[in-house]
């Protein structure tokens, strides 16, 4: 005897990234499942996040605090280039290690009888 299973609204990881990589649409996926898209809408319950122009941030601030926003830029750009230096050296230690053995020589049998005996 086999199980029955009723349709719901909900989005399974598969069909989330189906939707997110935009090969499919909620609607498409609901109506795939024979269900009525307009069911089962999302509600916008939280309200829209507030938006500020630039100059009305920094109109906002003083000059203190602006003072303390310069010097996390500082430290953005150190961090940035921290991160590249760290990047540059694994790819120097990764070289060092691949090159530990010399070079690889194409040889032919004379030559192997040669060097080995």
């Amino acid at each position: 005897m086999s199980k029955t299973y009723e349709h719901t609204g909900e989005m399974t990881e598969w069909d989330d990234i189906l939707i997110k990589k935009g090969i499919t649409t909620r609607d498409a996926v609901l109506e795939s499942r024979g269900l009525n898209p307009d069911d089962f809408r999302i509600k916008e319950d939280a309200p829209a996040p507030l938006e500020f122009t630039q100059e009305e941030l920094l109109g906002a601030l003083n000059a203190d605090q602006l003072d303390e926003l310069d010097e996390d830029e500082d430290y953005a750009d150190t961090r940035i280039l921290d991160s590249y230096r760290q990047q540059r050296i694994n790819q120097l230690k990764e070289a060092a290690f691949r090159n530990r053995f010399g070079e690889v020589f194409d040889i032919v049998k004379n030559d192997w009888i040669r060097e080995v005996t």
